[in-house]
Formats: structure tokens, C-alpha cells, sequence
């Protein structure tokens, strides 16, 4: 154990410390005010009655305390005074003592307070408590106050000086729309283990809290402050020099130093004493201020730099004041409102431990197999969060640094602050031993969730001549979603766990399986937690009910319920959990299929496309399988939109299948009506004009429609029939270019009359005769043009020069060349006198009843020009 490193020099520190300011002034080292409600007052009951607690702790070395002290109440330091205003705290019950160093080094200079001081002990400061009962009406701010009289010189602020202890409290709060509320209010007490004089060693890390408990559940918010010595006035911050240089540790037999960044300045509430961290490398490092503080928890961390080991106690250059302040806020219909404040003075000692160290940060541990808290050790605080229903033990193990030196932690009413069970239990094991340790067996109810508890612990060593002490926090938060958690799903391999709570959807008909699970398997002690199932909704087994996996097919949407329930270990009732999961079942999908045309000819091009939609807004992917059906091609029956070039009518039928998982399917078909094919077809009867030889011209031709819709006659069915002739070669048999194409007949629209169409001939020659029909859609589509043709022959016209008027049909008139036809004829006998005359001569002349024998005529065309020739006349 080490305990007398530098023992001759060290202990004559601590006695110049600690006993040299005897005669000089009153010594009050800190201390604070608080109070706490005790509701109305019976004889105003408009007011409120309050105990209110000053407690002074001061040096033994000075003066005794005061019997009493004056309280002052007013609303800030110019406005009203409480009546009765000042009241007279007076002492309650006896001191208490303490002191910074071990028990066998000598001191010689016990308190003189009155109270029961052991005998022969030594100690180093006093505690002493006074209390005052007010009546206190409401106010939007009362300031209470007590200033006892001298604050020692010490290195940071101005000394010798009156020490001001300040609380406030908020007892009638504006709220909005100029409404007003009364309040009661306790305000933050300060544990007893944290002494506001501690004892820190020079160049050694160390946390001090001013940490707080709330009786009223209020938001604390921790901040470092002025020190006081009057109403609104603070004492005044003294300039500091770190004369450019902190000496350090020899390193590997070599001097080093670090140079202060900056060397100097004014100390503050945020750097309210000489604390550096170092950093580089020697011989020369860098020091900077250094001075943490974490407002969550009322904790500061520094490292004292600078100590002055042949200071005069009533010098108070080892000496620094700090203050901390908890002011207390209350969430009012969602609007936070101050409802009082307390200050703690505090005077930071900073003494030479010589070689023995301050006690290390506690070690945590969780060794709860399934215990799942998560925690963290920052630089003054240990954070835990642990799950609500869930046993989890918690291990928290001090030790030193320095082999063998015992420790002692200080602890508040854990018991309390852990509701008395409800949220866990709390031991301390090996206490005043090398390595004491905080056993926390945490099993909360899940009515604390979001509580978070605050617990400072001070754990100090037995080193001699002086102890080193060290703070920590330990923080408990209580949450949820860690605890048994019920979970209900469907099988679903793909994921972590195998477990999909995503809403499940079936077909109708369809059936699936639920699954109840815990999102974490619970701990009990002595092992796993064992739970009771109980499912409820539409179309359960009663024999499945309390199964953890159930299958079901609900034939409309459906909602399970499942409750999981422990049935062993700590608050059954209260750890249940209940979850649902939601099975849809999906309308069969709506399948359609739409296409650009309806009716086409045939092998004409059809566009289909077919989808599927749901009728509850659900999401699905479909594939698509076609039926093989005429002019669809088989590389696209499993396409959406295929296009077809059907050559008759045809039903197009197509399934769309769903995604999986549950692929519900539809079937659905359209006709694509095809216009049966026209085919064009006729039939010519041929006969010789009326009054002509067969064998000469005119030609009379008689066409006949024969044409086929779908193979059968239908020639009154077609949309369109045109008949035409066209000259191609001549009398002799020579091909002619450029004779048109004459259309002779048309009908336009289906069921007309298809009459017979005859057609006269006069020029010899070969004819093409052409008959053209079509046939339209109901898309609008004109089908093909079909077209049959045939050759006819209209003879050479061989004039002969007699004709034989006797009625046999045959030669009974005067034939003329065909393009004499039409012309002027002029007849005479053989004697020259004119016996016929035509204007227009039509091969019409039978003779009349002129007698046999040679006769002459004289043709005169259009132009003019004549021609003569003969005929002979046989009866």
C-alpha cells in the first residue's frame, strides 16, 4: 500500500494547509440553500408553507458557527419583502465532521463547534444545519437568501468577503392568454456524499458533481455560475498566470515541460480554477485549459495544474471557489415553465498526493446471458439503458490504481431512487475492501419507461497522508421495445430472423400460416422466460388458439390479434404484449384485353394488350400466357401485347397470373371478327347484234356476276363491284398500246341489285373485261381489291358488196365498215336515181321494195369527205 511517498514534505503541506488560518477570519468554505413544500397554510390558506434548509459547511480552522442565521424573502433584491421578512434559521441538530486525510497522521486542530464531536478525533471542516418555517404567497419569483459573514481569501475571486446563499422559487406561473397558475414546489436536494469542499490532487484527473435529486419529477438543467456576495453583485474574478510553464514528469531520465496556451488570463465560472490538458511530446508539450462540464449530470472533469506547496493557508492560494446551479423547469399543457432554482458553493482544495493516485472509473459489466442493456463509460459518467420486463444484472467494480489500497464509495438511497424494487434492486459488495463492487439487478416495469435515474457515487482511497476521491454519475434509463415484444408473421426465409410482419395478402381460397414469435427471448432468473399465446380474429381452430404457429384462410380481410404473455417471473400482467397482423385477401384481379380493331380483314395486323388491375389498390407484377389460336405467333404467347394477323374470326384468350406470394389469377378473351374474302367472278354470253351476221360486228355481250363472299355466291353481298373493257390488240391480231380502260358499270354499297350487264361491241379486236369488288371491315379497313378478268373477240368486219333482204337472219341488210357507221349514206339504182338517204346510216337498209340488182351509194362523213361504192341486192 502506498501511503508515504514524500511523508515529511507532504504532511507539512497539509498541516500548513489545513491549520495555519486559525486566527484569521470566519472560514465559511460553501454550502447552500434549500426548501421543500409542506402545502397550504391553515391560516392563509392562499399561501403556501415552506421548510427552508441552510447548510454551511466551514474550515475547522477559523471561528465557530453562528447559533442562527438571518433568511431574507423578496421578490428580487429591489421589490417586495415577504412579511416577516427576516426570518431566524436556527441550528438543528448536532454537526458533522469530516476530513481529507487518513486517520494515523496527526492533526491537531479539532472543531470547536458545539455538538458531539468524538473524542480525539481530527477533522478538517464542519457541517451544521439551519431551518425556518415561511408562509409564502404566490409570486412570479421569490428570492430567498442568507449572507454569513467571511468568505476566506482564496486564489480565484476576490476573498474575505460575505458569502451569499440564494434559492428561488416560481410559485405563480403566466401562462398564455393572460391565464395565471399557482404551484407548490420542493426543490432539488444535494446528495450528502457530495461534499462541497473537496479535496483534489494536483495533476490527477478528477469528476465532482454537484448532481441533485427532484421530488416533483421536474427537468433539471445544471449550470456553473457566479459566486455571490450581495443580491445581484458577484464576487470578482482574479487574473491568473501559469508563468509560462508547468513542469511535468521526467521522461525516460530526460526533463519535460509543456508551455501554457495562453499563460494568462481571468478565471470565470466555465474555467473557474488551473486545469490544463497536455499534449505533444517532451521535452517541450503544449498545455491548454482544460475545464469539461456536462449539464446533463452537474459534473466537472479537470486536471489542477498548478499548486503552490509553500502557500500560507490564510493566503488561500491552493484554494478556488466554484458554484454550480440546478434550475428546475415543468412541462405545463406542453409549454416548459421555471419553478425555482438552488445554488451549491463550493470550495475546491487542491492538494499534493504525492505518488498515489485517485481511484480509477468503475468497470461495467453485464453478465446476464440475454440481458441486453446497452452501456457506455464516458469521461465522468456511466450510461445505461436498460429494457423494461427484462432481468438484467449489472456489475459495476472500483478499484486503484495503487496495489492494495482500500476503497470506500459513497452512495445516496439507491433504494429510493429505484422505487423500492420496482424498477431493480441495489447491493454493495466488499465495500472498504480493495475492489468494492455496485451490484444493480434490474427488472423494471414498463410504467418507468423514459424515466431516467441519476445515481453520483464517490469512491475514496485510504491513502496517507491524504485520501484521493473520485465522482461518478451513474445514469439508468429506462426504455422499451427490448423486452419481450410480441411479434406475429408469416414465414419468410429471405429475411433476418425468417419472419416477415409485412400485411400478408392471399388469394380466396387460399390459406396461410401466422407465426408468433418475441423479438428478443426475455431473461428471468435461472434462465428463459416462458410464454403463454392467445390469438383471436376470423376462422380460427379453437383447438390452434394458443398455438404459436396457426394456419388460417380468411375469406375476406382479416385482422389477428396475439397476445404473449409471460408466465413466470417479475410483473406478468403489465409485460404482455399484444400484437396484430392483417391477412388481405385480394379480389381476384380484373383481367381485360384491349385491342385497336374489332373486325379486319383477313391478315390484317391487330394490336391486343392485355393487363390486369386489383380493386384494393394493391401493387402486383402479372406474367401472361396467350391460348395458341390463329395468326398469333408463338413467340409471343407470353407477351402482354402481341399482335396478331388473324386470317378468319378467332377468340383470343389469355391468363394473367399474379406475383408470388399469392399469384391470384384471371382469365379473359376478345373475337377478332375477319370480313370473310370476296372473290371476284363472272360468267359472258356473246351474240351477234341484232340485224348482223353472227361472225360480225357489233358484238352484244351478256356478263353475269358469280363473285363468292367465304367461298360462297354472294354477289349482292359485296361493298363495291366496277366492270370495265380495254382494247388490247386489233383486227389482226396486233397489240395496241394506250386504249383506256372504259368503265361501263358500278355499284357502290352492299345488297344492291346485281343485275346482268350487257355490253355492245362495234370495233373487231380482242377485249379485256375486268370486274373489280371489294369488301370492307368494320375497323374501316378497305380488304384487297379482288379482280377477275376475261379475254372476248370482237371479228373482223368483212363489208360484203350483196346482201339478201329475205328475212332468213342472215345478210338481211346492208353492212357497212364499222367506222362508216354513223355516217351520211346516200343510195341510187343503177339508172342514178336516189332511192334511200340516211342521215345517219346504222347498217338498217333492207332494200325496201326495190327490185334486185346493182345499186349505188355515196357515204359522206362527219368531216365532209365522201366515199362511193356498190352493193348488189339478191331477193
Amino acid at each position: 500500500m502506498k501511503k508515504t511517498l514524500h511523508p515529511f514534505s507532504l504532511l507539512l503541506a497539509l498541516l500548513m494547509l489545513l491549520f495555519a488560518g486559525q486566527a484569521h477570519a470566519t472560514h465559511y468554505q460553501g454550502g447552500q440553500l434549500t426548501y421543500r413544500s409542506l402545502g397550504p397554510d391553515p391560516a392563509t390558506p392562499a399561501n403556501t408553507r415552506y421548510e427552508v434548509n441552510l447548510q454551511i459547511f466551514r474550515d475547522c480552522g477559523g471561528a465557530t458557527l453562528d447559533s442562527s442565521y438571518p433568511l431574507v424573502v423578496r421578490q428580487g433584491c429591489q421589490g417586495t419583502t415577504l412579511t416577516g421578512s427576516p426570518f431566524t434559521m436556527t441550528r438543528v441538530g448536532n454537526s458533522s465532521f469530516g476530513n481529507p486525510y487518513c486517520p494515523s497522521q496527526a492533526a491537531s486542530a479539532p472543531c470547536s463547534s458545539t455538538g458531539s464531536q468524538p473524542t480525539g478525533s481530527k477533522t478538517n471542516y464542519e457541517v451544521a444545519l439551519y431551518r425556518t418555517i415561511i408562509s409564502v404567497p404566490p409570486a412570479a419569483e421569490w428570492t430567498l437568501s442568507s449572507e454569513p459573514s467571511a468568505r476566506p481569501s482564496i486564489a480565484n475571486i476576490d476573498g474575505n468577503t460575505t458569502l451569499r446563499f440564494e434559492a428561488t422559487l416560481n410559485n405563480r406561473l403566466a401562462l398564455p392568454g393572460g391565464q395565471f397558475q399557482n404551484i407548490e414546489n420542493n426543490s432539488p436536494r444535494y446528495l450528502p456524499q457530495d461534499v462541497p469542499i473537496p479535496f483534489v490532487c494536483f495533476k490527477q484527473q478528477t469528476t465532482i458533481t454537484f448532481s441533485a435529486l427532484e421530488a416533483d419529477g421536474d427537468s433539471l438543467a445544471y449550470s456553473l455560475s457566479n459566486p455571490l456576495k450581495s443580491c445581484g453583485g458577484s464576487n470578482i474574478y482574479q487574473p491568473f498566470s501559469a508563468n509560462g510553464f508547468i513542469e511535468l514528469p521526467d521522461s525516460a531520465g530526460q526533463p519535460c515541460a509543456a508551455i501554457v496556451r495562453p499563460s494568462t488570463g481571468t478565471y470565470s465560472p466555465t474555467f473557474p480554477l488551473p486545469s490544463y490538458q497536455v499534449t505533444g511530446r517532451c521535452p517541450l508539450k503544449v498545455a491548454r485549459p482544460y475545464f469539461e462540464f456536462n449539464a446533463a449530470t452537474g459534473s466537472f472533469t479537470f486536471i489542477p495544474s498548478i499548486y503552490d506547496a509553500t502557500s500560507d493557508e490564510s493566503e488561500g492560494k491552493n484554494k478556488y471557489a466554484v458554484v454550480g446551479k440546478v434550475t428546475e423547469y415543468r412541462k405545463i399543457n406542453g409549454t416548459w415553465y421555471k419553478v425555482g432554482s438552488v445554488r451549491r458553493d463550493m470550495l475546491v482544495v487542491i492538494i499534493d498526493c504525492g505518488q498515489n493516485t485517485v481511484p480509477n472509473p468503475p468497470v461495467i459489466s453485464a453478465p446476464t446471458v440475454l440481458g441486453n442493456v446497452s452501456f457506455v463509460n464516458s469521461r465522468d459518467s456511466t450510461y445505461i439503458e436498460v429494457p423494461a420486463c427484462n432481468y438484467n444484472r449489472i456489475l459495476l467494480t472500483f478499484s486503484d490504481p495503487n496495489p492494495g489500497q482500500q476503497l470506500t464509495v459513497f452512495r445516496p438511497n439507491v433504494d429510493s431512487l429505484l422505487q423500492y424494487g420496482s424498477i431493480g434492486t441495489f447491493t454493495l459488495a466488499n465495500n472498504g475492501g480493495t475492489t468494492p463492487r455496485l451490484v444493480f439487478q434490474f427488472q423494471p416495469s414498463p410504467f418507468y419507461i423514459g424515466q431516467v435515474i441519476r445515481m453520483p457515487f464517490r469512491v475514496e482511497d485510504n491513502a496517507c497522508p491524504a485520501k484521493a476521491s473520485q465522482s461518478r454519475i451513474v445514469v439508468v434509463k429506462i426504455v422499451a421495445g427490448n423486452y419481450a415484444r410480441a411479434l406475429a408473421g408469416v414465414s419468410s426465409p429471405g429475411l433476418p430472423g425468417g419472419l416477415s410482419t409485412d400485411p400478408p395478402t392471399i388469394c380466396p381460397g387460399g390459406t396461410i400460416q401466422l407465426e408468433g414469435r418475441v423479438s428478443r427471448p426475455d431473461s428471468v432468473r435461472g434462465g428463459l422466460q416462458v410464454y403463454r399465446y392467445t390469438w383471436s380474429g376470423g376462422n380460427i381452430n379453437p383447438a390452434d388458439v394458443n398455438k404459436a404457429q396457426i394456419t388460417v384462410n380468411p375469406t375476406v380481410t382479416t385482422t389477428y390479434s396475439l397476445r404473449i404473455e409471460p408466465t413466470i417471473g417479475f410483473q406478468q400482467g403489465a409485460c404482455s404484449d399484444v400484437t396484430t397482423i392483417t391477412v388481405r385477401v385480394a379480389p381476384e384481379p380484373t383481367a381485360s384485353i384491349a385491342t385497336n380493331k374489332t373486325e379486319v380483314c383477313p391478315g390484317e395486323a391487330v394490336s391486343l394488350t392485355a393487363s390486369a388491375r386489383r380493386g384494393d389498390n394493391l401493387q402486383d407484377t402479372y406474367t401472361y400466357q396467350w391460348q395458341p389460336a390463329n395468326g398469333l405467333a408463338a413467340a409471343d404467347l407470353n407477351k402482354p401485347n402481341p399482335v396478331v394477323r388473324p386470317t378468319q374470326t378467332t377468340t383470343y384468350q389469355v391468363r394473367v397470373n399474379g406475383q408470388s406470394p399469392y399469384g391470384c389469377d384471371a382469365t379473359t378473351s376478345v373475337e377478332i371478327k375477319v370480313t370473310p374474302a370476296a372473290v371476284a367472278a363472272f360468267t359472258v354470253d356473246s351474240a351477234a347484234a341484232p340485224g348482223s351476221r353472227f361472225n360480225r360486228p357489233p358484238r352484244l355481250f351478256t356478263f353475269t356476276n358469280r363473285s363468292t363472299i367465304g367461298g360462297i355466291i354472294s354477289p349482292n353481298n359485296v361493298d363495291s363491284l366496277r366492270w370495265s373493257y380495254q382494247r388490247v390488240k386489233d383486227e389482226t391480231g396486233a397489240p395496241i398500246s394506250g386504249e383506256p380502260e372504259v368503265i361501263f358499270y358500278r355499284r357502290k354499297g352492299a345488297n344492291g341489285p346485281t343485275p346482268s350487264v350487257p355490253l355492245t361491241l362495234t370495233t373487231p379486236g380482242t377485249y379485256i373485261i375486268r370486274l373489280r369488288i371489294t369488301e370492307g371491315a368494320l375497323s374501316g379497313t378497305q380488304c384487297a381489291e379482288s379482280v377477275a378478268l376475261r379475254t372476248v373477240t370482237v371479228p373482223r368486219l368483212d363489208v360484203p358488196n350483196v346482201f339478201t333482204p329475205n328475212q332468213d337472219g342472215l345478210n338481211d341488210t346492208f353492212i357497212v365498215q364499222a367506222e362508216q357507221v354513223g355516217n351520211k349514206m346516200e343510195i341510187y339504182n343503177r339508172w342514178g336515181r336516189k332511192v334511200k338517204e340516211y342521215a345517219n346510216y346504222n347498217n338498217d337498209w333492207n332494200g325496201d321494195d326495190q327490185p334486185s340488182g346493182l345499186y349505188y351509194y355515196v357515204i359522206t362523213d362527219r368531216n365532209g369527205k365522201s366515199s362511193k361504192g356498190w352493193v348488189e341486192m339478191i331477193r
